[in-house]
Order: structure tokens, then C-alpha cells, then sequence
């Protein structure tokens, strides 16, 4: 629902939709587990005194808040003396009203180091902005809260790895992924189509049916003096292939160098000699 609190609404976001998931479940299983106890105690006043229904797992709380406006107010005045930000902050949120002072406090202040504010939730991470020995307020980059700022790229280019590669392809073990192979190429074969409804990638011209019509059924419907239901040759059954004019066959594992020097280069460029599986 929208509102006119532009504050609230780049703040707050509600939950999760796998915490809702949650809750849902966890209310779902109270009210099974309710209904199973009442049908065991509705005759026995005994066991309805003695006993009660089993309470409902607990879930905790998730929520998905756009924070992005907040910490960008903060990275705007990195470099400026942390009283200065702290009294401009006091100014522009009216913390009398319950949502400035839930953003204020539990949100921006929370996510300063050294802030002189107690960090109740998340104690464990290191916070995105520090205050100096100098008393200035910094930022150690959104890298350091959520990894979102690529770094700069210092592995080999992609004419090298394509020269290296040589035609070859990167490839993972079919049954175990963490092992890396390179790939050949061979000559191109025809292969089961499982497309849905015909809707293949592969062109309609390159593709052929294969009758898989059992022995059984080729003996009994081609017999001397069988009467079938209709006439034609309704009792065939046929598969559809496609031929796939290059395939990859794996070769060899890749050396421990060679390993190390997969792990240097970006994902761009790695899909260029990749095959994913």
C-alpha cells in the first residue's frame, strides 16, 4: 500500500516471502496438531485436564528493508566531522514520530561504528561506516556490507584465455561438480528431442521421428486376419530426434595450475569456454 511517508516507504518493506512461508507453516502444523489432540481428549476429561495441544514452532522474524536510501544519506557525507553529521541528522529526522526513530536508531546510527550507540542486532559483522581517530565519519564501500560493488579485475584477458582454451571447453564431472574436465569437440550426432509441445530451439528441419513400435504390437496388428478398431496405422508409436551439430566429449582434468588459473578469471569471460551443467 503506498503512502505520502517517503521515509517509511523506502524503509520499510515487510517480510520475506520464505518467512511468510514460515509462519504459514508453523500455524498450518498448530492447527493440525490442535485438531488431533481435541479428537483424542473430547471424550476424556482426564487426559483434557492433564494435557495441551503442542504450541506452534517458533519463527523468527525476516524483513526486507530498503535500506539503500539511508546508507546512501550517510555515504553522502563521508569525509565530514561525525558531530556535524550527528547534529544534521538530529535535524532532518524528527525522531518524536515512532518511524524516524525506528530508521534513526535501530537502521542508520546502528551502522556506525564508534557511533556511541549500543548495535543490538547483527554484533557479529563489521558495520559499513566508521568514525575516525580524527572524529570524521567513512565509508568502507558497500563491498564490505553486501559484496555489491564489483573490484577491479586483475586476471587474464579474454583473447588469452580463448588462445589458451584453443578450441577446448571447461567442463564439470557429470556426477561430481566440483571436478572441472576440459571438453573436445566431436562431430555433430542426433539426440532425443524433449522439447514440450515441439517448442525446440533447434530447427524443424533438423528433425526426424524414430519408430519405437513394439514387437508385440507389430506382430499382433500386422497378423493374418486381424480386425483392427479403424483402419490405418494408429497402433505406431514414433520418437522425435534432433540433430545437434556439435557435441563435447570430455577429454582430461584439468592440472592443479590450471585450476588456479580458472579461479583468476571473471564469469564473462568464463562463459566464452564453459559448458554448464
Amino acid at each position: 500500500m503506498s503512502t505520502k511517508d517517503i521515509s517509511r516507504s523506502a524503509v520499510e518493506g515487510g517480510r520475506y516471502n520464505y518467512n511468510k512461508y514460515e509462519r504459514n507453516e508453523s500455524h498450518r502444523h498448530e492447527r493440525a496438531r490442535t485438531k488431533t489432540w481435541l479428537d483424542q481428549v473430547r471424550f476424556d476429561d482426564e487426559a483434557a485436564e492433564a494435557s495441551s495441544p503442542v504450541p506452534r514452532n517458533k519463527v523468527g522474524k525476516g524483513f526486507t528493508d530498503n535500506l539503500g536510501p539511508c546508507y546512501g544519506w550517510l555515504a553522502s557525507h563521508c569525509g565530514e566531522r561525525w558531530d556535524d553529521v550527528r547534529s544534521l541528522l538530529s535535524r532532518t529526522f524528527d525522531t518524536r514520530r515512532l518511524s524516524a526513530w525506528h530508521i534513526v536508531n535501530q537502521h542508520m546510527l546502528t551502522e556506525v561504528e564508534d557511533s556511541g550507540v549500543a548495535q543490538p542486532f547483527f554484533t557479529f559483522r563489521t558495520c559499513r561506516f566508521w568514525v575516525d581517530d580524527e572524529g570524521l565519519l567513512q565509508d568502507r564501500g558497500k563491498r564490505h556490507y553486501r559484496r555489491s560493488v564489483k573490484a577491479e579485475y586483475t586476471g587474464p584477458s579474454e583473447a588469452a584465455v580463448l588462445a589458451y582454451a584453443d578450441g577446448r571447453k571447461v567442463t564439470s564431472g557429470l556426477y561430481n561438480g566440483s571436478v572441472l574436465y576440459w571438453a573436445l569437440p566431436d562431430a555433430g550426432k542426433w539426440e532425443p528431442c524433449k522439447a514440450f509441445r515441439g517448442r525446440c530451439s533447434i530447427h524443424k528441419d533438423n528433425h526426424r521421428y524414430i519408430e519405437t513400435t513394439s514387437k508385440w504390437a507389430l506382430e499382433r496388428y500386422t497378423s493374418p486376419g486381424f480386425r483392427g478398431i479403424a483402419k490405418g496405422d494408429w497402433w505406431r508409436t514414433y520418437s522425435v530426434e534432433h540433430f545437434v551439430e556439435t557435441t563435447w566429449r570430455t577429454h582430461k582434468k584439468l592440472t592443479k595450475s590450471e585450476i588456479k588459473w580458472w579461479e583468476t578469471i571473471s564469469y564473462e569471460i568464463r562463459s566464452l569456454v564453459a559448458i554448464y551443467r
